[in-house]
Formats: structure tokens, C-alpha cells, sequence
């Protein structure tokens, strides 16, 4: 067998991915699913197709491809969550 390429990437970046899935994660959970409809309830499945994605690729230790589905589902559940009113 011939050499094989790692696309692992470095502890830093499987720090990274882990962190911004575990964020989204909770910006989607406090999401209702149900509430949503046309554009914004296909914008928050795609979200939450991409956190699977990268919940895998994390799994198969491939932290570079997990962090870019991380980043944009990240970017989807910004879309998706009403802005923070200021205290």
C-alpha cells in the first residue's frame, strides 16, 4: 500500500471545530423548529445538515473539513437567531 495523507490538521483546529459545533449546537437547540417556515426553515435544516457533516468528519478525524461545515452552519444559526437586545 502506498503512503497515506492525513487531512487530520492540528490539535488547534480540532479544538476549534469541536468548540464552534458545540456553539451552534446550542444556538440551534434554542431555535423552535416548528416556528419556522419557507426560507428560514430550510436555512435552519441546511444548519443543522452541515453540524452532522462535521460531527462526522470530526469523528473521522478529518478537524479541517469539520471546522468549514462548523464555520457555516455557525454563520446559518446567526441568520436564524433573533439579534440580543441591549441590557
Amino acid at each position: 500500500p502506498g503512503p497515506s495523507i492525513s487531512m487530520a490538521g492540528d490539535d488547534a483546529t480540532k479544538s476549534s471545530a469541536q468548540h464552534t459545533l458545540d456553539v451552534t449546537r446550542k444556538k440551534l437547540g434554542r431555535i423552535n423548529r416548528t416556528r419556522l417556515a419557507g426560507s428560514a426553515l430550510a436555512m435552519y435544516d441546511q444548519a443543522n445538515g452541515l453540524l452532522i457533516q462535521g460531527t462526522e468528519a470530526l469523528g473521522e478525524k478529518d478537524y479541517v473539513a469539520a471546522s468549514g461545515f462548523a464555520q457555516k452552519a455557525s454563520v446559518l444559526a446567526d441568520k436564524l437567531e433573533p439579534p440580543q437586545s441591549p441590557r
